[in-house]
């Protein structure tokens, strides 16, 4: 069965963009690895929106080379390649789809939709989340609405010395599907 995981930073008051869509507030936390490097070791694909992959597509050259990357898109997508594809059906379908072809750890890199649709199906197993010390008032939420309750496991914390905090949640139970 694949482990769908996030890993995601996101403000104090819980937002992952400024109301731009924009993440350069990120910029002034770059000096740190946060566990990125181990963490990208251990995922074998990724899941994404189309408006994260398309932010990504900004940043220069694809940084998941090498990685089946899946865009949830009810279009087609720019960039695809034989890393890159469009997923156009169900969610429950790629995780069946993930589970054949026996990945193990699937990244679930965003955004707040996307995250949103993989908690309503029970199918996030785990939550690495940074919280970076800075509020930015107005944006665009990681957490949107749920239709039901989410029950968390509380696995560890740890603070850098830059004043991020590092919270890992494993979900306790699954949540039923919608």
């Amino acid at each position: 069965m694949t482990q769908f995981h996030i890993y995601i930073a996101c403000t104090v008051d819980g937002l992952i963009a400024d109301k731009s869509g924009g993440i350069s507030w990120l910029d002034e936390f770059t000096g740190e690895n946060y566990g990125y490097n181990a963490f990208y070791e251990g995922i074998n694909a990724l899941v994404m929106g189309r408006k994260t992959f398309e932010q990504v597509l900004t940043f220069g050259s694809w940084p998941y080379a090498g990685k089946q990357t899946y865009v949830l898109s009810s279009r087609p997508i720019s960039h695809e390649s034989s890393d890159v594809r469009a997923w156009t059906k169900p969610i429950t379908d790629l995780a069946e789809k993930l589970t054949r072809k026996s990945v193990k750890c699937c990244w679930v890199v965003g955004g707040g939709e996307t995250i949103r649709k993989f908690i309503e199906l029970g199918l996030i197993n785990r939550i690495e989340l940074f919280t970076m010390p800075i509020l930015l008032g107005l944006g665009m939420p990681l957490f949107l609405p749920q239709p039901q309750r989410t029950p968390l496991q509380f696995v560890k914390s740890m603070h850098y010395a830059n004043g991020v905090v590092k919270t890992v949640y494993e979900q306790r139970t699954p949540a039923p599907s919608s």
